[in-house]
């Protein structure tokens, strides 16, 4: 979980929504929150809407600690891209593909064979 600054917390969000991390987080025992108890606490419509609202809640902490919180520790380092690959120039067309020949390949042939059966 990220690490967010106690004042920038403070500042940003609403009663409300302090009330609601409250609410959550005085019905989690040993990392597993009782939706249902917490749901009941804050007097909230449903389950679905708590969850969505603390997803909500992570989002605006997000985007108002740009700039004020340092980045996570765990974070992975960039990777490096690719090189594209250049297309070589050259005189041989690629032959067509092996595969099943299509019905007009094969009635051109047993055409074939049969115009050489009656020579």
């Amino acid at each position: 979980m990220a690490k967010y600054n106690f004042q920038l917390v403070k500042q940003t969000l609403t009663e409300g929504e302090k009330d609601r991390i409250i609410a959550i987080y005085l019905n989690t025992a040993d990392g597993v929150t009782d939706w249902a108890a917490a749901t009941n606490d804050f007097g909230a419509a449903s389950a679905v809407s708590m969850k969505q609202s603390l997803r909500n809640i992570t989002k605006k902490l997000d985007k108002s600690a740009v700039g004020h919180a340092p980045e996570s520790e765990n974070s992975a380092p960039e990777k490096p891209t690719k090189g594209k690959k250049r297309k070589v120039e050259c005189e041989e067309t690629k032959g067509k593909k092996r595969g099943r020949k299509s019905k007009k390949e094969k009635a051109a042939e047993e055409k074939a064979e049969m115009g050489e059966e009656e020579e």
